[in-house]
């Protein structure tokens, strides 16, 4: 996750990137930081960025009080610029925090940030992109593009594969091989030779088969099952479940 951080003072800005990376290291979180000395500076950059088509910050964490440029005005600009950049303003003083939802900083971070806080906060920015995030798949006549949290399974189907989804069922291209290794890191885990399941629909195990939210049962190899149990409260941990 690449996260611009904007701060002008030394002391508060080490001790925040310090408290960012203890909680970084202790939920296997991967962040890549840029700091900046004001908003003037951070802008200049995301700019540069959006001409050149480089990665753009998925986070951006600003102090309020700022030279050259507060982060209340800083946010309104990133909001219109950078739009699915999450906002979140660093104050000493919560009142702030009610001017901060009209620049679309939802989020605030209370000086001296915490590490509790922040973990907190970086769950609950990792869950709101998972919920976002998308892929696209083929089927024979178009190529969709569906939301991850909307795919109960993967069913392989002699060369193609069935997706059940909550909008519907559809066959696509490909193989499963091939979706275990784009979704591993999304929360999927392959039970059985033929299904690849979401772990966001898990209702239980039960008798060697996995129950899912759509009430689909699915069989749970034998082999696999004492990893998928512990890969399941992995997944849970990770999303402070």
């Amino acid at each position: 996750m690449q996260i611009f951080i904007c701060e002008d003072q030394t002391e508060c800005r080490d001790a925040f990137i310090e408290v960012l990376r203890e909680a970084s290291i202790e939920n296997e979180w991967t962040f890549q930081t840029t700091c900046f000395v004001n908003g003037l500076l951070l802008l200049e950059e995301i700019r540069r960025r959006k001409a050149s088509g480089e990665v753009l910050p998925e986070v951006v964490i600003s102090d309020v009080e700022m030279p050259e440029m507060d982060g209340i005005t800083l946010g309104k600009i990133i909001k219109e610029e950078a739009g699915d950049c999450v906002f979140v303003l660093q104050t000493a003083f919560a009142e702030y925090a009610v001017e901060g939802y009209e620049t679309g900083a939802t989020r605030y971070l209370l000086k001296p940030v915490k590490k509790e806080p922040i973990v907190k906060l970086f769950r609950e920015i990792f869950e709101q992109k998972r919920k976002e995030a998308k892929v696209i798949l083929k089927t024979f006549e178009e190529e969709r593009c569906v939301k991850l949290q909307d795919i109960y399974y993967f069913d392989a189907e002699d060369k193609y594969l069935m997706v059940h989804t909550t909008e519907g069922d559809f066959l696509i291209r490909g193989s499963l091989n091939e979706y275990e290794e784009l979704l591993q890191q999304s929360g999927f885990f392959r039970i059985h030779r033929k299904y690849l399941v979401n772990m966001w629909h898990h209702k239980s195990i039960k008798n060697g088969n996995v129950m899912l939210g759509n009430t689909d049962v699915l069989p749970l190899s034998r082999r696999k099952e004492r990893l998928y149990r512990t890969s399941f409260m992995q997944y849970m941990e990770k999303r402070g479940l």
